[in-house]
């Protein structure tokens, strides 16, 4: 999925949906940009957004309102076209992105935060968000690690490299200087 641009992150609060808003405003004046955010803790529906497929195992929601205060708003308030949120355990992510691209297509770029999805998909960049100061990895983060193409630091306030680095080429994400690592 070359059009696609993943971040997972080494624990909670790393700084994925920061660097993930950040990409988006960055490219967003001249690329429709889809964000999509996945869980795979089912949450309530919020007056924010509209479900658009739900089943015992998928729930797929729109976001509506860019000030709503969760991730998928603060996706669409950095430009986002439309922000998607998806709600699936790892074992139903293949499903759940079946059916993302039967409502959103698969021509469009997208900005995608999950800790699951790159044991089920190839993406064009697979970045993974590391903030320091968080004592607790996660292990599965950690198992990713020989599959990403930039591993980046979050310090709480700035990363370690220039976004810069990142481009689209014929719908396609990539980033110079692949496989640096700390």
């Amino acid at each position: 999925m070359p059009n696609m641009l993943l971040i997972s992150g080494t624990g909670r609060n790393s700084g994925k949906t920061t660097l993930a808003c950040s990409i988006i405003n960055r490219f967003c004046k001249h690329y429709p940009i889809v964000a999509v955010k996945i869980t795979p803790h089912m949450h309530v529906a919020k007056t924010s957004e509209k479900t658009v497929f739900a089943d015992n195992q998928i729930i797929i929601e729109i976001e509506n309102t860019p000030s709503s205060g969760k991730d998928s708003a603060r996706m669409l308030a950095a430009g986002a076209c439309q922000s998607v949120f998806v709600m699936a355990a790892d074992r139903h992510l293949p499903e759940a992105i079946e059916k993302l691209f039967l409502l959103s297509g698969h021509d469009s770029l997208i900005v995608c935060e999950s800790g699951g999805l790159r044991n089920y998909v190839e993406p064009g960049l697979f970045i993974i968000v590391d903030n320091p100061g968080n004592m607790e990895r996660k292990p599965s983060a950690c198992k990713l690690a020989p599959l990403c193409d930039k591993w980046v630091t979050f310090d709480g306030e700035m990363f370690d490299f220039q976004l810069s680095s990142i481009e689209i080429n014929h719908m396609e994400w990539s980033i110079t200087n692949h496989k640096e690592r700390l």
